[in-house]
């Protein structure tokens, strides 16, 4: 009988030593597991990160960059620097442009359809004026239909300075304020407003 409770009790004490390892290795598994699905999360929230506009109140180059890379243009959409044939057959350019020789550049009014809709400076290296590569807009009339990273002429300028920061007026006189984002003197974006604060103006460079 002493052998059968001896037994019983050893029995009992290796069942309650197994289900004791047992736990911990589920913990130390739930731990694991737990530790891997943070660092997914960590990850998949990182990349997340680095695929958004990083528009936090400062305006840099990247955010330029990626400003330069969503223009749409009759609800098309293309970057700089792009050109005719990236528009379509029906997109031209003017017979009179003003060319710079010494820069290599010419200056352009775009036409759709024969209708004129904004101003365009272009690269001229190239011997197609069908692929000279357009590095600049600028654009004065609301009804033509060209957006900037979602603005466009009649848009308040509180759009740009929630995407991209406040600005100091970097103009003024009795009629627009003008307003300067600008990475260097080769690239930048300015707002024309007028004084109720719609955008009357913008002008972009890139090259």
């Amino acid at each position: 009988m002493k052998k059968t409770i001896i037994h019983y009790l050893v029995t009992a004490a290796m069942i309650l030593s197994l289900s004791s390892c047992g736990e911990k290795a589920d913990d130390s598994s739930s731990e694991a597991e737990k530790t891997e699905t943070k660092a997914s999360v960590t990850s998949e929230a990182e990349t997340a990160s680095e695929a958004e506009p990083e528009y936090k109140g400062e305006f840099n180059d990247k955010v330029f960059e990626e400003l330069c890379q969503n223009i749409v243009i009759r609800g098309q959409k293309v970057s700089f620097p792009f050109t005719l044939n990236d528009l379509g057959d029906e997109y031209t350019f003017d017979d009179d442009p003003l060319v710079v020789e010494s820069k290599h550049m010419a200056y352009y009014d775009l036409y759709k359809n024969n209708e004129r809709l904004c101003s365009a400076v272009t690269r001229t290296e190239d011997v197609d004026q069908r692929e000279y590569k357009i590095i600049s807009l600028w654009v004065t009339e609301p009804q033509y239909d060209i957006i900037f990273d979602d603005i466009s002429i009649g848009d308040n300028i509180e759009k740009a300075f929630q995407k991209y920061g406040e600005k100091k007026e970097a103009y003024k006189d009795d009629y627009y304020t003008r307003y300067d984002y600008k990475i260097t003197d080769d690239k930048y974006i300015y707002y024309l407003v007028t004084d109720d604060n719609l955008i009357a103006e913008i002008s972009i460079w890139w090259r």
